[in-house]
């Protein structure tokens, strides 16, 4: 990133693996510290997504935002395994555990956002209802992206008909070998773009990446 003679320093500076991870635990530290001074001191909106990664363990991540310097900052708040069932007792023991440690008062979030899922919505028990048990004047929010998704899940047959040619289209470009043909060409062409994008409807957010991605290839042909 700075340049050959950087690398070929820091190359030289004998490090141990131990060395390489304490220095990276100090580093996260100190990014946790400052941004937990930073919450302390303003009003906040919480983000949360619970999901299942590759291994099959629950993952609750939580995004933050809040005014800083004169503009709204976005951050990386957490992310941490739930060990047991993904209910909302447990999502909100671990959210209410981070704010605690942390010192973060509940009457500074005024608004959270979820995915709408019954863990989260629930009227009487989800983590919304918790929440607003600590600061009854919070804000709940349906992700917006979320909410495209499903409605793109019942999109009228002309453009349902497009959408499923297209993700066809590229997917079978993508899974064979000429996906490498495929971005010579685009380069001889000068396309501006080499590749196309992967779809998955485990990745719903790539639909309409891989639309706007198709379309910007085609329109340079």
């Amino acid at each position: 990133m700075v340049g050959k003679d950087a690398a070929a320093k820091m190359r030289s500076v004998p490090l141990s693996n131990d060395t390489i991870r304490r220095r990276i635990e100090d580093i996260s530290a100190d990014i946790k510290s400052q941004l937990l001074e930073r919450l302390r001191g303003s009003k906040l909106a919480v983000q949360l997504d619970e999901s299942t990664d590759v291994s099959g363990s629950a993952q609750l991540i939580a995004l933050v935002r809040y005014p800083w310097e004169g503009r709204i900052q976005e951050d990386f708040l957490f992310c941490q395994e739930l060990t047991g069932r993904a209910t909302s007792e447990e999502i909100f023991n671990v959210i209410d555990m981070f704010m605690e440690t942390g010192n973060v008062s509940w009457e500074n979030c005024i608004a959270i956002c979820t995915d709408g899922a019954a863990a989260m919505t629930g009227r009487n028990s989800g983590v919304v209802a918790r929440a607003k048990e600590r600061n009854p004047m919070m804000i709940a929010t349906h992700c917006m992206l979320h909410r495209q998704a499903l409605a793109s899940k019942s999109l009228s047959p002309e453009l349902q008909s497009v959408l499923s040619t297209v993700v066809s289209v590229v997917n079978h470009i993508k899974c064979k070998p000429q996906s490498r043909l495929f971005g010579q060409l685009c380069r001889e062409m000068g396309a501006g773009q080499d590749t196309l994008l992967f779809h998955s409807e485990v990745r719903w957010l790539s639909r309409g990446k891989v639309l706007q991605r198709f379309y910007k290839v085609k329109e340079k042909q």
